[in-house]
């Protein structure tokens, strides 16, 4: 425990990990690891572990202070991934409804272009036509007039 803490910067609010980050993509969505018994666990797990007993299988470490390097166990819960998503959306840091459509930065089409593919799909036009003509993949038209993708409209 005391090479753990020696990664930790304690304070009054969130204890931060300060130690090795998962690997890779952008510094929001990393998480604080280390080795036990040869093994990487997550820091925040490893945390809980040691102030409350063993993960039960299937419960995922959540953080109630929404900060991933956070290991303070007073402010981690054991919940499932439909109640972390759920805490996740009641607290407003999900981007669920803030960058769909035509709204997303990469997005090639717009709300009425799609509302015009479903219309035509229904009409009887080929998935083969509508996507070439709109420069999209099949599989992503698929995912459109399935109603998989741009389900907000």
């Amino acid at each position: 425990m005391e090479a753990f803490h020696a990664k930790v910067q304690h304070g009054p609010g969130c204890w931060v990990w300060v130690g090795s980050l998962t690997g890779g993509g952008r510094s929001q969505d990393q998480y604080g690891h280390l080795s036990v018994a040869g093994r990487v666990v997550r820091a925040h797990r490893f945390s809980w572990e040691q102030a409350y007993g063993p993960i039960p299988k299937g419960a995922m470490v959540c953080h109630r202070c929404d900060n991933r390097l956070c290991v303070r166990p007073t402010h981690l819960f054991l919940g499932t991934s439909a109640e972390n998503t759920a805490d996740m959306r009641a607290k407003g840091r999900d981007s669920f409804g803030k960058n769909q459509g035509e709204r997303h930065g990469r997005a090639k089409l717009t709300d009425e272009i799609v509302k015009e593919v479903r219309r035509r799909h229904l009409a009887g036009e080929s998935e083969r036509i509508l996507s070439r003509e709109f420069g999209i993949s099949r599989s992503w038209l698929g995912y459109i007039v399935r109603r998989e993708a741009w389900t907000h409209i």
